[in-house]
């Protein structure tokens, strides 16, 4: 019975510390910013003089850390989705512009090493502006 119950109450604990970690106000910068940071060891690795390997481990760095940002920044715009204050239309823009996000990752990724600075620094800009809707939402700036 209990190693039935185990999963279940693991999988609840869990549950539990990551909403009361995405609930708090602390701004979250902190996977912005590793994400940020593997984008440009990414870009480094594409401009230097690095082995192949080097730039397979930046590249991969960035898609597992971007990859949870993204999942983070839907978490965000779920919870405040479920809040009945939060208009219907400012929900929308934001899954609006997630997807751009996603859509932004994926050129970030596939881009040339030429290509490859725009690419990053239009999902940065993306991100904060994501960033920038969530926080005046936690502040009541409502359209």
């Amino acid at each position: 019975m209990l190693s039935r119950q185990f999963p279940l109450i693991l999988a609840t604990m869990w549950s539990v510390v990551l909403a009361g970690c995405t609930m708090c106000n602390d701004d979250r910068p902190a996977v912005d910013e590793k994400v940020g940071t593997y984008g440009k060891s990414l870009g480094e690795a594409k401009e230097g003089p690095s082995t192949a390997e080097e730039l397979r481990l930046a590249r991969q760095r960035f898609i597992v850390g971007s990859q949870v940002q993204l999942a983070e920044m839907a978490t965000e715009i779920e919870r405040r989705a479920q809040d009945k204050k939060t208009p219907i239309e400012r929900v929308e823009a934001l899954r609006k512009d997630y997807w751009v996000l996603v859509e932004q990752r994926g050129h970030v990724l596939d881009s040339t090493d030429q290509a490859f600075p725009e690419a990053l620094g239009q999902f940065e800009v993306q991100v904060n502006t994501i960033r920038e809707q969530l926080a005046r939402l936690d502040r009541g700036q409502l359209p």
